[in-house]
């Protein structure tokens, strides 16, 4: 269920962003002038938009298993350029994203380590009652 609800946003979001592409100034100013090549930069400039845009949309629920949705997301989003970055609307998803990201692994180092010592602490008690039973 999660997947299509996922499919139906990234569709309404990229019919949200060409309906947006259309109806900005510079769109209308290049139509209006007849300058194709401009419409056609825009146009190109909007597609390239909306891909990152898709990649930050599937990146779903943020967990340590989705860390690499997240980091194609931000690889999509770096290879823009700044005009193409301002284009893509949920840039604030992927910053959430990223910060919630770092959150979990640094709490999943900290379990980590909490289970290396718990470990380490079992083992010595372990060793001290075999010494016990020994003398």
């Amino acid at each position: 269920a999660w997947k299509a609800e996922l499919e139906n946003s990234k569709e309404q979001y990229i019919r949200d962003a060409m309906d947006a592409m259309m109806d900005s100034d510079e769109y209308q100013t290049a139509k209006a002038s007849g300058d194709a090549a401009e419409m056609g930069r825009l146009a190109a400039d909007r597609a390239v938009a909306d891909r990152a845009a898709e990649k930050i949309a599937s990146i779903g629920s943020v967990s340590l298993e989705r860390s690499k949705a997240v980091g194609k997301a931000r690889k999509a989003f770096d290879k823009l350029t700044p005009e193409q970055q301002g284009l893509v609307g949920n840039y604030q998803t992927l910053l959430k994203a990223e910060k919630k990201l770092k959150k979990l692994k640094k709490v999943e180092k900290m379990r980590r380590k909490a289970e290396k010592e718990a470990a380490a602490a079992a083992a010595a008690a372990a060793e001290a009652e075999l010494e016990e039973l020994e003398r």
